[in-house]
């Protein structure tokens, strides 16, 4: 396999893996934002609802801990960002608008000033405006090396809980719950951190290789509020019954 084939390869393996752990904190977040609006309908099968949002939160997790897994004999995140980098050429000359996230604001902050004074010019709200950024091939990949570097706690964080809790049961704990309290576990907004920059950088090398665009979420993942409603309306339906002692 040539070096393009493979940079094509893992970059197409690891974005579905990204994709998918993208629709897992979509359904987990929307757990979240709706409980109080249907509780009483989830309260009707608390376990069901219990274990569903834990392997929603377990099969993100590991998704996330094999994609930036840094061992030496594995295809991750930082391994494929190191082949890349390696083969720039690839890339072509072109330069990439890319829409800013939150650490690529902090990165361009010069270019966000700037940016910023257009929008006052033209009275777009601070709700609404959106930031890009242009960049080569070769800056990109050093964009997203110093983003990387810029993770490391939680990155840290992520490979403690992997494996101390989820993937193995440690020595050090013993299944004691004070010690097990003790591991800073990574949160959802981390989750997404994480989540927003395999997508991205997979994006980027998709983009600047075969000039094609990748998706970030499944296009029917919104199914689950279709789901809700019928659940509503059963629930409606037995409420009913229960009253007129059907």
């Amino acid at each position: 396999m040539g070096e393009l084939e493979k940079i094509l390869n893992y970059t197409k393996n690891i974005h579905m893996q990204a994709l998918t752990a993208n629709s897992y904190l979509f359904l987990l977040n929307y757990y979240k934002d709706n409980y109080q609006l249907y509780k009483d309908e989830m309260n009707c099968t608390p376990a069901f609802w219990a274990m569903n949002y834990n392997s929603w939160y377990d099969s993100c997790f590991m998704l996330l801990a094999k994609m930036f897994d840094v061992s030496s004999d594995v295809i991750g995140i930082r391994q494929l960002r190191e082949i890349v980098g390696n083969n720039i050429a690839l890339l072509g000359t072109e330069r990439i608008s890319f829409p800013m996230g939150e650490l690529d604001k902090k990165i361009f902050g010069k270019e966000v000033e700037v940016q910023n004074a257009l929008f006052d010019i033209i009275g777009i709200e601070d709700k609404k405006r959106e930031y890009y950024f242009d960049a080569s091939g070769a800056e990109m990949v050093d964009i997203f090396s110093k983003k990387f570097s810029s993770m490391s706690k939680i990155l840290e964080q992520l490979r403690n809980q992997r494996n101390k809790i989820v993937a193995h049961n440690s020595g050090d704990i013993e299944f004691d719950e004070n010690k097990l309290n003790q591991i800073k576990k990574i949160s959802l907004s981390d989750e997404d951190l994480l989540i927003t920059y395999a997508l991205d950088f997979t994006q980027f090398v998709t983009y600047a290789i075969k000039k094609e665009y990748l998706p970030v979420k499944y296009g029917n993942i919104n199914d689950i509020e279709f789901v809700m409603h019928f659940i509503r309306d059963g629930y409606a339906k037995m409420k009913e019954r229960e009253k007129n002692n059907i």
